[in-house]
C-alpha cells in the first residue's frame, strides 16, 4: 500500500466496498478523540492521565479515522470534549477529576476543512455529557436546554446528511451514503433521554438508528484487553451485530494517582502505542472472512495504520 491514500480511502475502497452495508465492512475510529489537548484541569489531572490522542480530529480525520467518540461538556459556559472520572484523592476525597480537550467549535471548523476536500462519511457519537461549571463531586448531565445549544454549534457542520429519522445506519450501503461523490457527516446522539427536535433527521439521529456494540475490557493489561475483546467480537459478531473492537487500555485509580509523581510513569499515550503496534497482528490472527470488527477504536492515532488494516480487513472479507 505504498501510495495509500488515508484522507479519501473510503472513496477509493467505492468499487470493492460500496454496495456493501456498513455492517458489512470495517472502519477506524478514535476514542476520546477531542483529548489531543488538556486544559483548565482538575488537581488531579494531567497530559499523562487524561491525553488520549496527540493529534487533533481534522489531524485524525486526514489519518483515516471515520468515526469519533466526542464527549461535550460545558466549562466556563462553552462547550467542549471533555475527559472526566470519579476518583478518591488522598486527603482531598472523592471528586471529578479531568480535562477539557478541544473547543467543540474548533471541532466543527475541522471537519468542515476535511469535508470540503474529501467525501468521505465522517460518523459523531455524542456521549459522556457533563455541566463542569456545576459542582465537583458528580458533574450533572445536560439540560435539554444545553443540549439544544450544543446541538445549534453542531448544526454548523457543513455535510450534515439529511434523511429519514427512521434510518437504520447499520444496514446502509457506503454508496447510499457517499456514492454520489459528497461528503457527508452523521451526528448520533448516544443518551435515549435527549429530544432531537427539530434536528431529527437533519444530520442528528438516536442511538436506536446506529446500534454499535461497543464495551471496552477496562483493564490496563493488555493480553486480557485483546482476549476480552476478541471473544466478544466472535460473540457480538456471531449474532449479527455491528461491533466496535475497542483497543483500549484503560488506567486503574493506582495508575492515574502515579501520573501525579516525578519519574516516566505509563501515560494512556503510551499505553495506546505499545496496543497499537499489536494491533495488525493480532488482528490477522483473530479475524477471517466473515469474523471482523466493524470499528477498530483506538487511543492515540498518530498514522493512517488503523485506516491501512481496514482496508485490508475489507478487501478479505466475505463479500
Amino acid at each position: 500500500m505504498n501510495s495509500f491514500n488515508a484522507s479519501d480511502w473510503m472513496q477509493d475502497s467505492l468499487t470493492l466496498t460500496g454496495n456493501r452495508k456498513l455492517i458489512d465492512i470495517c472502519i477506524t475510529g478514535s476514542h476520546d478523540s477531542g483529548m489531543s489537548i488538556v486544559q483548565h484541569g482538575t488537581i488531579g489531572s494531567n497530559a499523562c492521565n487524561t491525553q488520549t490522542q496527540t493529534y487533533n480530529i481534522g489531524q485524525q480525520l486526514a489519518f483515516g479515522a471515520r468515526y469519533f467518540d466526542i464527549r461535550p461538556v460545558i466549562g466556563s459556559g462553552d462547550y467542549y470534549t471533555g475527559h472526566y472520572s470519579k476518583i478518591s484523592i488522598p486527603v482531598h476525597g472523592p471528586s471529578m477529576q479531568g480535562s477539557r480537550g478541544q473547543l467543540i467549535e474548533h471541532i466543527v471548523d475541522e471537519i468542515n476543512a476535511f469535508t470540503a476536500q474529501h467525501a468521505e462519511l465522517v460518523i459523531l457519537n455524542l456521549s459522556h455529557d457533563m455541566d463542569t461549571d456545576s459542582g465537583n463531586e458528580n458533574y450533572p448531565s445536560f439540560t435539554q436546554a444545553q443540549w439544544n445549544g450544543l446541538f445549534e454549534t453542531l448544526a454548523q457542520l457543513q455535510a450534515l446528511y439529511v434523511t429519514s429519522p427512521n434510518q437504520n445506519f447499520c444496514e446502509s450501503t457506503l454508496n447510499s451514503l457517499i456514492g454520489d461523490g459528497k461528503a457527508k457527516v452523521i451526528v448520533i446522539v448516544e443518551p435515549d433521554n435527549v429530544n432531537l427536535g427539530p434536528y431529527l433527521g437533519k444530520g442528528f439521529y438516536p442511538n436506536a438508528n446506529f446500534k454499535v456494540y461497543n464495551e471496552y475490557a477496562d483493564t490496563s493489561d493488555f493480553t486480557k484487553m485483546a482476549n476480552d475483546q476478541f471473544a466478544k467480537m466472535e460473540t457480538v459478531r456471531g449474532q449479527s451485530e455491528y461491533f466496535l473492537l475497542s483497543w483500549t487500555l484503560t488506567q486503574g485509580t493506582e495508575e492515574v494517582l502515579a501520573c501525579l509523581l516525578p519519574g516516566d510513569p505509563n501515560s494512556i499515550r503510551k499505553a495506546a502505542d505499545q496496543a497499537n503496534a499489536q494491533l495488525a497482528s493480532q488482528i490477522a490472527q483473530h479475524t477471517t472472512p466473515k469474523l471482523y470488527p466493524n470499528i477498530l477504536y483506538t487511543d492515540n492515532i498518530i498514522d493512517d495504520t488503523c485506516a491501512q488494516i481496514a482496508v485490508s480487513i475489507n478487501e478479505q472479507a466475505a463479500p
